[in-house]
């Protein structure tokens, strides 16, 4: 029998492993352009594709050992200005002309920096752009559309307007016949939704597409290259030669290369949709893959350089209207959270009970998530709102949840059936279940739940059926696209992420909530003391308890766990103050807290490993007794790395925007291509702008990975555009 290797090579893969094909080591290149791999520092031609005679003329006849510098000595000494610099990291565009026996050809070059083979170069002959108007250049069209289409983009008011908007400006920048949204759920199925195309295409808005259409390794790839053309779908791909490389010895890693060849799978795959040509680009969410900009022409098409880097520039700028939109729902959660605070606050003056006090309005608690019933697990007792299962049921479920994830603070399905089919018969109460565990041990659980809701997906084609009908025993792409339904049942809507980040937050806001009053009981009821005791030092808030005569009592795990297992013994207040950085201060709060009785708040740093700073939010807190005197005194500490480092991406984005103008355009230049280049730059500057505008300032939503892909984008953005800059004035030069 024969064993399928684990990462089958470029072009040996079928669908059975086809998210594991080294596609970034495909030997060859898109025959439109010539890929030459030069030595990192001598700089003269180790491999280059076979076609280069076709494409560079003469001088291609045998390139092999030739220096770039007898090709274009510009571009040669672009390469050593950048070979030892962080900017070969990333392709980097440049014009060149190439000397033929009939006069001077211009191309497109792209230089980037393998990962060990030396220093790639791709080479395009120049092409035309087909929509300029006339007597309107390349660049000056570009940054027209793209100009005018960021404003609209952010204006769209919602995520399906500015899908829709997405593709309009993309249509109208590059030109396809079909331009699609794809948006990745969180299974990794992808659906169409936004879409322009030509009036006489069917459209495939709303359509499903299965996870294998997309394998990882080319998600991958999309994020390190996030422009991605295919010129011609029926092209002869044009080998390298020597095929490996004379450096590492191994296939060359073509992960930055623009003119990669495409995994045959995936060209059998646009074959069988009938698309001849295609332009991909990325749509990112803190760095990770969202989904994509798809455009399919139904003839070959080749883009020149401005419009591809336009179109780059065009999916930053939606990535960062993606964050700012998104971010605002968990702003909105942020809202929902404070006011079921605030409601429990009120009312326990009242009930004396949080418990109750939760419940006490209902549709609070269940709007906060959008469910249909919740349940409360505390201290074996059950409180429940709306639509739930029998409480026979809610104890078996939170079992389950004991066993299936018990060091998991959150637990999320739509398909509770899916996962623990005992519970089948919950569809109509309980076909979704989100869960967030309120202690350490796993014994109390606050869950929501929504019932089934029947649901038909329209699919791209039967996603079950993907072998070749005229060959079941071959593995191939599907050739049927026409839409298949699907109905699916004992499911329910999924929860949003907006829905998980508030459920997140209510978790925390009820486990201080529960910290405290167990904190209070440790010094109030000492018959409890064990059971009380167990409850904190398993809670997940880095909590101390001081007598009042300055003993410590309790040092729970967490806090335990945030200075380190090497830490020393804290057995009084003395000990206690040694753990800061700053004794002083330390020493402050203490006062603030035996002598002069009061509620303590401030920002300190505690030493953790190696005498590393751990900056922590404390708040100290007295408890009364009776006869005016103290029981002790309650210490909170909560670690705010995460929230610095979210200040520190909002201060690194504005960085990136200063940057970013002062890098621009010189304001003294009056051409008409310079204004519309800071039209353009501003454009991009205003997006980051209300991007930030836009994400919530509140400090327990602090979300540093949606600052730091801001970051990413704008930066990326702005470096695009100072490119496209730099390419049109190289070629008004020449």
């Amino acid at each position: 029998m024969d064993v399928k290797p684990l990462h089958p090579p470029f072009g040996a893969a079928d669908l059975t492993n086809c998210d594991r094909e080294l596609v970034q080591l495909p030997g060859s290149v898109q025959p439109h352009g010539v890929l030459l791999v030069l030595h990192p520092q001598k700089l003269h031609v180790l491999q280059a594709t076979l076609n280069a005679e076709a494409v560079l003329g003469p001088w291609g006849a045998s390139p092999l050992g030739r220096s770039i510098d007898s090709l274009d000595p510009e571009l040669g000494d672009l390469i050593r200005q950048l070979r030892d610099s962080d900017e070969l990291r990333t392709p980097v565009p440049a014009a060149a002309t190439i000397e033929y026996p009939d006069g001077i050809r211009r191309f497109e070059a792209t230089c980037v920096r393998l990962r060990s083979e030396g220093i790639a170069v791709e080479l395009e002959p120049e092409v035309p752009d087909p929509l300029c108007a006339p007597g309107e250049d390349v660049a000056q069209r570009v940054s027209r559309v793209l100009t005018a289409g960021l404003a609209s983009l952010n204006a769209a008011p919602t995520l399906q307007a500015l899908y829709d908007e997405t593709v309009r400006v993309m249509r109208e920048l590059a030109g396809y016949d079909r331009v699609m949204v794809y948006k990745f759920d969180p299974d990794g199925h992808g659906e169409v939704v936004g879409e322009a195309r030509r009036d006489d295409l069917e459209s495939f808005l709303g359509l499903h597409y299965p996870s294998s259409d997309i394998p990882q390794q080319a998600r991958e790839l999309y994020l390190q290259n996030r422009v991605r053309v295919l010129v011609d779908v029926a092209y002869e791909p044009a080998p390298l030669f020597p095929r490996l490389s004379p450096i590492s010895g191994g296939d060359v890693d073509m992960s930055g290369c623009t003119l990669r060849s495409m995994s045959p799978l995936h060209l059998q795959y646009l074959t069988n949709m009938g698309v001849r040509a295609t332009l991909v680009t990325s749509l990112t969410r803190e760095e990770r893959l969202w989904g994509l900009i798809s455009c399919h022409h139904y003839s070959t098409r080749r883009l020149p350089f401005e419009v591809r880097a336009a179109c780059g520039i065009l999916s930053e700028m939606v990535s960062t209207r993606l964050s700012a939109l998104e971010g605002m729902a968990l702003a909105q959660a942020a809202l929902t959270v404070r006011r079921l605070e605030q409601q429990i606050v009120e009312s326990l003056a009242t009930t004396g009970d949080w418990r109750t006090s939760l419940f006490m309005s209902p549709r609070l608690l269940l709007q906060a998530v959008d469910a249909s019933g919740a349940a409360l697990l505390y201290e074996n007792d059950i409180l429940t709102a709306g639509n739930v299962p029998s409480s026979h049921d809610i104890r078996a479920i939170m079992a389950w949840l004991e066993s299936y994830a018990p060091s998991e603070p959150v637990l999320v399905t739509n398909a509770l059936a899916r996962m623990a089919p005992q519970f089948g018969h919950l569809a109509g109460s309980a076909a979704g279940v989100l869960a967030v565990a309120l202690s350490g041990r796993g014994q109390e659980f606050l869950l929501w739940f929504r019932p089934e809701q029947v649901q038909t997906v329209r699919w791209g084609g039967d996603p079950h059926k993907p072998v070749d009908p005229e060959d079941p025993n071959r593995l191939s792409p599907r050739r049927s696209f026409a839409v298949w339904t699907e109905v699916t049942r004992a499911t329910s809507r999924p929860w949003a992420e907006q829905e998980l980040a508030t459920a997140h937050s209510i978790r925390t806001s009820l486990v201080d909530m529960v910290q405290q009053v167990q904190a209070v009981r440790v010094l109030i009821a000492q018959d409890q003391l064990h059971q009380v005791l167990q409850a904190v030092h398993t809670a997940p808030e880095p909590t101390i308890i001081i007598g009042a005569e300055g003993k410590v009592l309790v040092v729970n795990r967490a806090f335990r766990a945030l200075i380190g297992a090497s830490a020393p013994d804290i057995e009084s207040a003395e000990d206690l103050c040694a753990l800061f950085s700053s004794e002083a201060e330390a020493e402050t709060m203490l006062t603030a807290l035996r002598a002069e009785r009061r509620l303590w708040s401030a920002e300190l740093s505690l030493r953790g490993e190696g005498g590393h700073p751990i900056p922590v939010s404390i708040r100290g807190e007295p408890v009364p007794g009776e006869n005016g005197r103290d029981l002790g005194y309650v210490i909170f500490a909560t670690d705010v790395r995460a929230r610095r480092d979210a200040e520190a991406a909002r201060r690194r984005v504005h960085d990136v925007l200063r940057d970013a103008r002062q890098r621009s355009i010189s304001e003294t230049s009056d051409t008409k291509t310079a204004k519309d280049f800071r039209e353009m730059i501003e454009a991009i500057l205003n997006s980051a702008r209300r991007a930030l505008t836009e994400m919530t300032g509140d400090t327990r939503m602090a979300a540093p990975g949606a600052m730091a892909s801001i970051e990413a984008l704008t930066r990326r953005a702005a470096a695009l555009a100072l490119q496209l800059e730099g390419y049109a004035a190289s070629r008004r030069k020449r």
